[in-house]
């Protein structure tokens, strides 16, 4: 009897758990599917060497690439599920596909072994999703036009009568938006944004597209940027510069496996392979900020000594609910 239990323990930890493939099997697997199509809202010149990677690695697997901005390719996930087309194997895209997605069972459980690199807070406990980059949501300036012991420290100070018609913002924050909800308390979130509209924004839609027009003089501040771009700008010797108020808002950038892959082994293998020490070293020589442990992006101060938060992309409701707010509150339509 003692045999026949300890053979049951046994077999018990060396059986697979659902949802998983050993690495063997998974290997052999997507061999034979040879073909693995990535959906996903980064832009090309940074997702197109990432597949390159991968394609190297494995040469033996075919990579699609399909990308699309991020309501887009909400919207034609959902539409192709509807009429019962199946194309997506992995998917990487801002956190607000998760919900959706997961309600209607496109999206599977897959606890990658690389996910144990991966801190707490940028993961899910059941391995529907994990976040691969990092956007920092910082405020940005022209450094000609705005000296350093100008800048407003604090949000609030961005209430200041002197910066009336100076700021600009994207028509479309909508995450950091949901996250200072979170961090200031709704109730008095929403009194700062009403006393912000107040402050007249200068609109416009695009982070790098804000840059650029920064960097002209069309404006001396931007309420919110993600601090890489600017130090691709500054590449440029643009006169631009970002700096942090802290707990700086932090957007990640999610990699998940479809719940109806038509290539589920090498869909796997993709997210192994972007999870990764070499996948997350492309993020970085893309000018991201990887979100892999020990993997400092370029430059550091993009990441170290930084205290940032991250909400949950699962709580603080519909994502949609978040969007008409943010319109609402600032009159877009």
């Amino acid at each position: 009897m003692i045999q026949l239990f300890l053979f049951g323990i046994f077999f018990f930890f060396l059986r697979e758990s659902p949802g998983q493939t050993s690495p063997g099997n998974l290997l052999e697997e997507a061999k034979k599917e040879g073909k693995v199509t990535f959906y996903t809202t980064t832009n090309v010149s940074e997702s197109k060497p990432l597949l390159d990677g991968f394609r190297s690695r494995y040469p033996f697997i075919e990579p699609e690439l399909n990308r699309a901005g991020g309501t887009a390719l909400l919207n034609r996930i959902v539409n192709e599920a509807k009429g019962g087309k199946h194309s997506m194997d992995v998917l990487a895209a801002r956190p607000e596909f998760i919900i959706p997605l997961k309600k209607t069972g496109l999206l599977a459980k897959y606890d990658s072994p690389e996910r144990r690199y991966y801190p707490d807070n940028l993961k899910d406990k059941e391995g529907y999703w994990t976040a691969y980059f990092l956007n920092l949501n910082t405020p940005g300036y022209n450094t000609r036009l705005v000296s350093a012991n100008e800048l407003p420290r604090t949000y609030e100070e961005m209430l200041h009568p002197r910066w009336k018609g100076k700021l600009s913002m994207d028509t479309e924050d909508f995450e950091w938006f949901r996250t200072l909800l979170k961090l200031k308390v709704k109730e008095n979130g929403m009194k700062f944004f009403h006393a912000l509209k107040e402050q007249e924004p200068i609109f416009r839609r695009g982070h790098a597209l804000q840059v650029q027009l920064m960097a002209a003089g069309e404006f001396p501040l931007v309420v919110n940027l993600y601090a890489h771009r600017i130090e691709t700008f500054k590449q440029d010797r643009a006169p631009v510069e970002w700096y942090p108020i802290e707990p700086v808002p932090t957007l990640i950038f999610v990699v998940m496996v479809s719940g109806k892959a038509p290539h589920p082994a090498s869909g796997r293998l993709l997210t192994d392979y972007i999870l990764s020490r070499d996948g997350q070293e492309f993020i970085r020589k893309s000018h991201r900020v990887p979100a892999r442990d020990g993997i400092d992006p370029d430059p550091p101060r993009l990441k170290k000594g930084l205290k940032w938060y991250v909400a949950d992309p699962e709580e603080g409701g519909d994502y949609a609910e978040i969007v008409s707010l943010y319109r609402k509150t600032f009159g877009l339509r």
